[in-house]
């Protein structure tokens, strides 16, 4: 059987005043394998070309998130961010990205999937599948919701789980994840992060591993 190959990444994070180029090649010259980032339409190209320069792998895009909540509502708000998903992933397609991760949620008040959701992510799972394209579902908060979606979607072999470690030890609470999902994995995000709590601010600090095209970042 021929061995699973792996490569280990990080996320690309503005503010440190560099051009794509400058940044991609620093993260080469680091050591890295791959890299990813978020969407931005007028820059990923840029990415793209830089990571091929470099010889990385760009493994993945984060797609926007602040307000996913809205696929599961009806009105122009949904789809507003169904046509932000949808046209990420046909960019993945165009630049040759294998990996969308997106949040099946943002929030901790609401807790209710439902039909109008899974509609709406269903236009997003046809998009990607048009451009030969993985999704993967991150863990997040609102449970219920990344449930729904993987169980409305096991028979799409292009949608899979991505195991975010931080993510599973703050908002999941320490659940096991991997027992949940392990067996759709197909991408994962390492990292701590700061999460609220009643008596102000929490960092979730965690040991490092690899696992298929493996990033750190939200």
């Amino acid at each position: 059987m021929e061995e699973k190959q792996y490569s280990v990444g990080i996320n690309v994070l503005g503010g440190a005043g560099l051009s794509q180029a400058q940044h991609i090649a620093l993260i080469a010259e680091a050591g890295w394998d791959a890299f990813f980032t978020g969407w931005d339409p007028d820059r990923i190209g840029k990415w793209a070309d830089a990571g091929a320069r470099a010889g990385l792998t760009y493994a993945s895009v984060h797609a926007p998130f602040g307000e996913v909540n809205r696929m599961w509502e009806a009105g122009d708000a949904a789809e507003h961010v169904r046509n932000d998903l949808v046209a990420c992933a046909t960019d993945c397609g165009r630049y040759g990205i294998p990996v969308m991760v997106l949040h099946p949620f943002i929030g901790f008040r609401d807790h209710t999937p439902n039909r109008i959701g899974i509609d709406n992510f269903r236009r997003v799972v046809e998009a990607a599948d048009r451009a030969g394209i993985a999704l993967s579902f991150e863990n997040v908060e609102g449970e219920e919701y990344l449930a729904a979606l993987m169980d409305a979607f096991s028979d799409c072999p292009h949608v899979g789980f991505c195991l975010d470690t931080g993510h599973e030890l703050c908002y999941n609470r320490g659940k096991n994840m991997m027992a949940l999902y392990g067996d759709r994995l197909n991408h994962t995000h390492f990292g701590a992060y700061p999460v609220p709590t009643s008596t102000g601010w929490m960092t979730c600090t965690l040991s490092w591993g690899t696992a298929p095209s493996t990033g750190t970042g939200s």
